[in-house]
């Protein structure tokens, strides 16, 4: 994997969740909350499972 494609692929992870992470903390609705939830939890593990350096750009654009 090039280096463009890792820093897109970590791009795209972090969005989606930041996006989460925004939706689980202002959604009262609880069939949506409870969706966005399980993804989040999946696209945790999924983010914890990548090879370290596309681990480590994620975790740099989630801490900003």
């Amino acid at each position: 994997m090039s280096e463009w494609d890792k820093l897109e692929f970590a791009e795209a992870l972090s969005v989606r969740f930041m996006q989460l992470t925004v939706l689980v903390n202002t959604t009262n609705e609880d069939l949506s909350r409870d969706e966005a939830e399980q993804e989040l939890h999946l696209l945790r593990t999924v983010i914890l499972g990548l090879p370290k350096d596309i681990l480590d750009l994620v975790m740099q654009r989630i801490s900003l």
